[in-house]
């Protein structure tokens, strides 16, 4: 059975369309968060204070993502808890 490239992409699962679902994380995260608070993270990011911001701003990170389908399966993470730290590093770069 033949199918055009349309219809093989409407009949694969959402994992193998989705490229690499960490980069599209740090895009998320580059195109929601305003320059303004990506050159804060920068600042923090240079000065290796990231994990001062655990409390707060880290839990506020981990929600967005978790509420636009980032979960930890979804991005092959153990726990959002410490992976938002990578996520912000390259969505700063």
């Amino acid at each position: 059975m033949q199918h055009s490239c349309q219809e093989a992409v409407c009949l694969m699962p959402l994992a193998v369309v989705r490229s690499d679902p960490l980069e599209e994380a740090v895009e998320f995260l580059r195109r929601e968060l305003s320059e303004e608070v990506l050159e804060q993270f920068r600042e923090v990011v240079r000065a290796e204070a990231l994990d001062a911001l655990d409390c707060v701003v880290g839990r506020f990170v981990q929600q967005m993502l978790r509420a636009n389908g980032f979960v930890e399966e979804e991005l092959g993470v153990e726990s959002l808890e410490t992976a938002w730290h990578d996520l912000i590093r390259r969505a700063v770069a």
